[in-house]
């Protein structure tokens, strides 16, 4: 006990051999498991809110994936080293991450730590359509002329970049 002054750690009874983990999702009310996607995001402030958050996703994206989703705080302050762990492989890996603060596409790719979507994205052609108006922006999602990532709308919602036509923005200097 680093930390305390207890010297013994108090009796507990050994969860079920088929109980999920203390930090599983919670299971739907029925008989149906879910399959779960591990989402990380970077946390910088309170994510006491991200129970209730993760439980609504849930309901949605049981009806509508037949999924459900864990999400994975990443602290700001050490990203670098958590973000290295969870895309190493193991049982805590995430399946989902933006590297928008975190490293290049291509850094990831020659690491190792990216699936290729290219299949999946021309299985489901009405996801790069959402695209249409920008498609400029699926070439930076692309290594070899391969799909490895998706748009995040972060740089075009953020309240310090815009997104302008390029005349538009002559005209203003």
């Amino acid at each position: 006990a680093a930390c305390g002054a207890k010297t013994e750690a108090p009796a507990t009874e050994a969860p079920a051999a088929d109980a999920p983990a203390a930090d599983a999702p919670a299971a739907d009310a029925g008989t149906t498991e879910y399959p779960v996607i591990r989402m990380a995001y970077t946390r910088m402030f309170s994510t006491e809110d991200e129970p209730l958050v993760e439980a609504a996703m849930n309901e949605i994206l049981r009806e509508i994936a037949q999924a459900e989703i864990d999400l994975v705080p990443v602290d700001f302050g050490s990203m670098q080293t958590q973000f290295n762990l969870l895309l190493s492989g193991g049982s805590d890996s995430i399946d989902i991450f933006s590297s928008f603060w975190y490293m290049p596409l291509a850094t990831l790719h020659a690491n190792g730590q990216l699936a290729d979507l290219t299949e999946l994205l021309n299985a489901h052609p009405e996801v790069l359509e959402l695209f249409a108006d920008y498609p400029e922006v699926l070439e930076c999602c692309k290594v070899n002329g391969q799909y490895y990532a998706l748009p995040t709308v972060a740089p075009y919602s953020s309240p310090m970049l815009f997104l302008v036509k390029e005349t538009d923005a002559k005209n203003a200097n």
